[in-house]
């Protein structure tokens, strides 16, 4: 064991690096912390699709748009495949269906709501 290695069952604590200091996180603290934030989110979106899906009003499909927007842009750590490759840096994932997930839970919602004036019902 060197002066550098960590006594047996120690994590060791990363040091200042160039001059730029390091965070003293544990790494499982650290994916934890990386994930919490894309599922909450996630919870987010769930909860104000439901809500926009029962109540279509203006602030709540506003509400929904907003926190499509942050999903798109937090749910990184847990995206998953590439299902359609744009560009070797751009690419649609699993993770960002759940936006189209919610939108067309939302439009599925409306749409049984508001039968299309071509569409003729029976009259009984």
């Amino acid at each position: 064991m060197t002066k550098r290695d960590p006594p047996p069952g120690e994590q060791r604590t990363p040091r200042a690096v160039a001059g730029h200091a390091v965070s003293a996180v544990r790494p499982r603290q650290d994916r934890l912390g990386r994930v919490l934030v894309p599922l909450l989110v996630l919870a987010t979106l769930v909860v104000t699709t439901v809500a926009a899906a029962l109540v279509p009003r203006p602030t709540v499909l506003a509400a929904l748009l907003l926190v499509s927007v942050v999903w798109l842009r937090v749910n990184g750590p847990v995206e998953g495949p590439v299902l359609v490759a744009f560009s070797d840096e751009h690419g649609l994932t699993l993770a960002d269906l759940a936006v189209l997930a919610a939108w067309g839970a939302v439009g599925g919602a409306w749409l049984l709501r508001h039968p299309s004036k071509g569409r003729r019902t029976a009259r009984r």
